[in-house]
């Protein structure tokens, strides 16, 4: 039902509620759950739900945040959160300008699926009534509001909150979730009734007794997973949440061809294409693209970073990078951003690539930093060789070209060419352009006569590729 759209239908998010029990200073709502904010959970989820237009009620500091700004939403500011009851008048001019039904929300219910917001909207539809409640009879947190029944007619005729005085779990065994479904025509005549609570805030819930009182039909909408109903309030409901939606986003992979060795990490904004194995420990972030047959982890860390199929990359922190077909990366090397890797790269242990580019089947060895460098096809990087790019003020490109042999902890100091089938000797320091076919050795590297030729078979991992 997720995606059909509803005649009339507008939602509004409450974001309001000082959210003091989190002990942030991060705004409740603009917490991530597994790539995106609890309010953007909320807000996506009731536009997959068919709803035309969307609304957030929500204080100024949330509001002033470019991801809100972001949101295809309108905003409403509560300038002073006090309850779901004030945010709602905030809302009033909106609320009774519009002809149709309302789906009211709370914005720190992140886990509720669009196809159950889909079927609330449906039986609030059929049924005809004034106000149609989410409910559920298990709860995933323990201090959620009682859905309150006549005995003799099963009517619902309130929602006791946590906290009343006659809150009894042993009277009732049903609880309000925190999504309404609400005839817009009839919101003026009860909108202003609201009481003041105790604790002086505006509580949505007295609705439904305000509506009982005046003999208007009062319906629910019973939900079956528990794990959509948890309301977050504390960081450890945060965790929570974030467990329910992380299964959810696993479940996804597993079922479409990948396989996760869990525990993982892996973002709503992540792609993974079948055959591909996720080992435990690794975390896929951001807007990053796995290939087909790759191998993950375990204990690595892709940020945005799209990876070619069978490739392997081993405990290993990529980010903001390409990588291409069949490459092999790690333990424990870090490719940072603006890095291109290109097909049958094998890159070893404690290596670390910054704003590079690295030819096709190019091997670099151990304890290796190559910073803002060309490195040309079937090159040959020896362990320790270390890329001089910062002078302190700049940085310098280093060029090596094609076949070319970096020696064991070579010094290139940036800017630097090596060219094409060039050989460099261990513990060089190059300060000069070395021209193609050319070997240097020493401190500074100076060329040497080269009685046997570099052949093709040089670079082949196993002969002199410095593994």
């Amino acid at each position: 039902m997720a995606g059909v759209v509803v005649a009339e239908l507008r939602a509004l998010v409450l974001g309001g509620g000082k959210g003091t029990r989190m002990k942030s200073s991060v705004p409740k709502l603009l917490h991530k759950i597994c790539g995106k904010s609890m309010l953007s959970w909320v807000v996506d989820a009731v536009s997959d739900a068919g709803v035309e237009k969307v609304l957030i009620v929500t204080s100024p500091q949330i509001a002033d945040s470019d991801e809100i700004q972001q949101m295809s939403a309108s905003l409403i500011s509560q300038d002073i959160p006090l309850g779901t009851g004030h945010a709602l008048l905030q809302a009033r001019n909106e609320l009774e300008s519009f002809d149709g039904n309302w789906l009211i929300v709370n914005g720190d219910t992140p886990a509720i699926r669009p196809a159950s917001f889909s079927s609330l909207i449906q039986k609030h539809e059929s049924s005809g009534a004034f106000i149609t409640v989410m409910t559920s009879h298990h709860p995933f947190n323990g201090n959620m509001g009682l859905i309150s029944r006549k005995h003799d007619t099963d009517d619902i005729n309130a929602i006791v909150e946590y906290g009343d005085e006659d809150y009894d779990v042993n009277v009732s065994s049903e609880f309000n979730v925190g999504a309404y479904c609400i005839r817009s025509e009839l919101l003026p005549a009860v909108i202003g009734k609201i009481p003041e609570s105790s604790t002086n805030e505006f509580y949505i819930t007295r609705l439904v007794e305000i509506a009982y009182a005046e003999g208007l039909l009062v319906d629910s909408y019973t939900i079956e997973d528990s794990s959509e109903t948890i309301g977050v309030n504390t960081l450890h409901d945060l965790s929570r949440a974030r467990l329910v939606l992380q299964n959810r986003i696993n479940t996804y992979w597993l079922l479409n061809g990948v396989d996760i060795v869990e525990p993982c990490y892996i973002e709503i904004s992540a792609h993974i294409d079948k055959d591909s194995v996720i080992y435990q420990n690794t975390s896929l972030q951001g807007d990053t693209h796995i290939g087909k047959g790759s191998k993950i982890g375990p204990n690595s860390r892709l940020l945005d970073t799209s990876v070619g199929a069978d490739c392997n990359i081993f405990e290993s922190v990529i980010e903001s990078s390409t990588i291409g077909n069949a490459v092999n990366i790690g333990p424990f090397s870090h490719i940072r951003h603006g890095s291109y890797i290109e097909s049958g790269v094998k890159i070893g242990n404690f290596a670390e690539i910054k704003n590079s580019r690295i030819g096709k089947e190019a091997l670099i060895g151990h304890f290796s930093y190559l910073g803002d460098c060309f490195i040309g096809n079937k090159v040959n990087i020896g362990a320790g060789t270390i890329t001089c790019n910062f002078d302190g003020k700049e940085k310098h490109q280093t060029i090596i070209e094609e076949g070319a042999f970096i020696g064991s902890d070579t010094k290139l100091i940036a800017p630097v060419k090596v060219g094409s089938n060039a050989i460099t000797g261990a513990g060089s320091v190059v300060t000069k352009d070395v021209r193609s076919g050319t070997t240097v050795v020493g401190m500074p590297a100076r060329p040497i006569d080269r009685k046997t030729p570099l052949s093709s078979d040089s670079n082949k991992e196993g002969a002199h590729s410095g593994y």
